[in-house]
């Protein structure tokens, strides 16, 4: 409960008696709780008492779900050697719709973390976890928040997916999507020329509530002169042709 205001005192007891509580069945769930609380707080202390228990508790259903939190709330924390290990879990996680919500999460979490494994892993899934409207919202965050991580081959399903997840009619999928084109914009542009694609296929009011939107809630002052200059002639191409 303490969290970020736990001191270096606490923190370098926990991480003393860390070993002892991931080891006990018991006490697992308590002590990934606590780890993922503290988040940036945790020293690499913490983080290098995780990980030899990490193999055993991605394994284990009880106390997966949990350590997936854990890995996300650490953040800068985690190390290469707490990310191979995820990588190399990714693929159940993904697939167990149990730990597929948190995993997206933590994905997104990681940002500029996120190793060419994780990422790699994280496409391999992607068409899949757009293609499902209960996972729209939670990876189109993720996918926002890698920034500058995403890579070509995530932008280009993402931008398959613009329509559907534009149109779809969850407003917080609309908004999540419109944050991540912006944010992805700024190192991006070629996004902004899929978006100008998109709006085709979308009715009428969501094409102009769209457009509106992003010229209103993004001004062109945020971005650089070069990407301001890119997203202004994209906006104006779709406005032509909407």
């Amino acid at each position: 409960a303490l969290g970020a205001q736990a001191t270096p005192e606490i923190l370098h007891i926990f991480a003393q008696h860390l070993p002892q509580l991931l080891s006990d069945e018991h006490l697992h769930w308590e002590a990934m709780e606590a780890i993922g609380a503290l988040g940036a707080q945790a020293q690499a202390r913490i983080a290098d008492a995780l990980t030899p228990h990490l193999n055993q508790l991605l394994k284990d259903r009880n106390t997966r779900l949990g350590t997936v939190w854990a890995i996300g709330a650490l953040g800068a924390q985690a190390t290469h050697e707490i990310l191979n290990i995820f990588a190399n879990h990714l693929n159940q996680l993904l697939q167990d719709p149990d730990t597929r919500e948190a995993t997206v999460q933590a994905i997104g979490a990681l940002g500029a973390q996120a190793t060419p494994e994780i990422l790699t892993i994280f496409t391999q899934h992607l068409t899949q976890l757009l293609s499902d409207k209960r996972m729209h919202y939670v990876t189109v965050g993720a996918i926002g928040a890698l920034g500058a991580q995403a890579t070509p081959e995530i932008l280009h399903i993402f931008a398959q997916h613009l329509p559907q997840l534009l149109s779809g009619g969850d407003p917080f999928t609309y908004w999540a999507t419109v944050g991540a084109i912006e944010a992805l914009g700024r190192n991006h542009p070629s996004l902004l020329n899929a978006l100008c694609e998109a709006m085709p296929q979308l009715s009428g009011k969501g094409k102009w509530d769209t457009l509106r939107t992003l010229n209103s809630q993004f001004d062109i002052r945020f971005y650089q002169k070069s990407a301001g200059v890119e997203w202004k002639r994209v906006v104006e191409d779709c406005e032509e042709g909407a």
